[in-house]
């Protein structure tokens, strides 16, 4: 009796286990090794401002924001969060897009508080390049990328 009882205990840990690495919902989970993004400041020219954030060797700015609403399977990878004066927020998260195998976007969503827009960022390297951009995503008008 005793040795069944400790096989289902030990059973129900190693499901619960499994369970826990799942993506669940809308949004990826937050990955152990997750990256603290810094959000800088990028100016084109003197007087133009745009938030930036760094990821490798690619810098990515605002360019946009979803057409619609966010369904199951957009979001791809949960890649960290964001820090600002180093302050990190843990709920502001940084994921890649689906359909964006190249990562030309990434997305900076506040899974904690629906009041916040989620914005689109869009790797500076990219710029006068045709880039394929996913469906549910569309350019702001920013001067920056006209």
């Amino acid at each position: 009796m005793t040795k069944r009882i400790v096989t289902l205990i030990l059973a129900a840990i190693v499901l619960l286990s499994f369970a826990g690495c799942k993506k669940s919902g809308l949004y990826p989970d937050l990955p152990w090794d997750a990256i603290s993004f810094d959000i800088g400041e990028y100016s084109p020219m003197p007087g133009i401002y745009y938030s930036s954030i760094k990821w490798g060797e690619r810098t990515y700015i605002p360019y946009g924001k979803l057409s619609r609403e966010l369904q199951e399977g957009d979001l791809t990878d949960c890649l960290g969060y964001t820090k600002y004066n180093n302050e990190e927020d843990k709920n502001s998260r940084v994921f890649t897009l689906k359909g964006d195998n190249d990562h030309n976007y990434l997305i900076i969503i506040h899974v904690d508080n629906s009041a916040y827009v989620p914005e689109v960022y869009r790797a500076l390297d990219t710029k006068d390049k045709e880039v394929k951009t996913p469906d549910f995503i569309e350019s702001t008008d920013r001067v920056f990328w006209k």
